[in-house]
């Protein structure tokens, strides 16, 4: 049997077809090629529908974002929030992830490794002066934010 897995491009339907009318020229097709020969990738699917569905969260999760982007952007950043950490006592094998845009499933990792760390934020934000000058923009993520991403989580 014969099963080819791709995504849901529609250059694929017809590298399918072509593929299909190949093998079964050669009658090395099983039942004319009829069941299990083309079939959609449930991963790249999946990727498909938690992407969207995170395009419509974004605005729930972008400060905590942003957040973990200032704090990885800079090592002596990093340095100090990790002695932050230290002070607080909060045990963790993760420190913050930062999310990738073509992988979903990163977006919850940078949450699950972030929320835990939430006591530590107030710190930077009392303590670091090009803190408050990174959100001038974008404003710092508030309690609101945190909820949202526990929530997530």
């Amino acid at each position: 049997m014969r099963i080819v897995i791709v995504d849901n491009a529609s250059s694929n339907d017809v590298a399918i077809r072509l593929l299909k009318k190949m093998i079964k020229s050669m009658n090395e097709l099983l039942l004319n090629g009829f069941f299990f020969f083309h079939m959609r990738c449930c991963a790249h699917i999946l990727n498909l529908v938690m992407t969207k569905r995170l395009i419509d969260l974004d605005s729930l999760i972008s400060s905590i974002r942003n957040f973990v982007r200032f704090v990885i952007s800079s090592p002596q950043r990093t340095a100090k929030f990790k002695e932050y950490i230290e002070f607080t006592g909060i045990a963790s094998k993760k420190l913050l992830y930062l999310y990738v845009q073509t992988m979903w499933n990163s977006t919850y990792l940078m949450l699950e490794a972030t929320v835990k760390f939430k006591p530590d934020f107030g710190k930077l934000e009392n303590e670091d002066i090009s803190y408050m000058q990174y959100f001038v923009e974008a404003s710092p993520p508030t309690d609101n934010d945190w909820e949202n991403g526990k929530c997530f989580v």
